[in-house]
């Protein structure tokens, strides 16, 4: 009993040393990137790790297994056209890295129907290495990085799905209302909204590079925004996996 206490003791103070690192890092890009955020920060951080081969199974960047990633993919497309999804319908993905996910709905959805959202747009262009030419030219994917601009272009394409998957694990906390912000501004009441994130009991930081966020402080973040979460089945779309929807309050 002792000698777990001790390693789970020795766990903390490595895990705190890592994260005073980290933020001493942080501290430093955002000096020398003022105005930009932690998002963005993330993108760089993960791209020079992956380039430095530091990072080598992850669901962004072209070094992936390719057969789980489509896989994955093809399992949330049917769990959403289970839920009403149809090639006509309007599909946004807020976070949509290097288009694993957006692979399969472009295509089942009509050509331009397919909306992509992100941060930076590094990793969807290298995404788009992978596609033939005349794939691009025909499915003609909606691919822009989240401001208030490209927010209120997509809001206009009036989107009947908004998926956010494997995304909020690497919010921070003092970041998270903004994610949700972003996320519901291009939401119109009829917007069915499905998060892939495991709430925990408690918020925190998860090394090397995620967080926990609890059900209490992701209630608290959508109260101000007139949303609320829920994480029953009868109002999720990927029911076999962790998440939850929002519902306008």
């Amino acid at each position: 009993m002792i000698g777990k206490l001790r390693a789970w003791l020795a766990q903390r103070r490595a895990w705190r040393r890592r994260r005073r690192k980290r933020n001493k890092k942080y501290a430093r890009w955002l000096a020398a990137h003022p105005g930009q955020s932690y998002a963005q920060f993330y993108v760089e951080e993960t791209r020079r790790q992956i380039d430095a081969g530091m990072m080598t199974y992850s669901n962004i960047g072209l070094d992936v297994d390719i057969g789980f990633m489509k896989s994955r993919a093809q399992r949330i497309l049917e769990a959403f056209k289970r839920a009403g999804c149809q090639p006509h319908h309007v599909v946004v993905d807020y976070g949509c890295g290097s288009l694993w996910i957006g692979e399969a709905f472009m295509d089942y959805l009509e050509p331009g129907n397919y909306v992509g959202l992100d941060v930076a747009d590094g990793f969807y262009v290298e995404a788009l290495t992978r596609f033939p030419e005349d794939y691009v030219a025909e499915r003609r994917p909606m691919l822009r990085v989240i401001s208030p601009d490209s927010l209120r272009e997509v809001r206009d394409r009036k989107p009947d799905f908004i998926l956010s998957t494997g995304v909020l694990m690497h919010v921070p906390p003092e970041d998270m209302t903004n994610y949700f912000v972003g996320l519901t501004a291009v939401a119109l009441p009829h917007t069915r909204i499905e998060i892939g994130y495991q709430a925990t009991l408690f918020s925190g930081w998860e090394p090397p590079r995620f967080w926990r966020h609890s059900r209490f402080a992701i209630g608290s973040a959508l109260a101000t925004l007139g949303y609320r979460a829920r994480y029953s089945a009868g109002h999720r779309i990927l029911t076999a996996t962790r998440g939850f929807a929002l519902v306008r309050r």
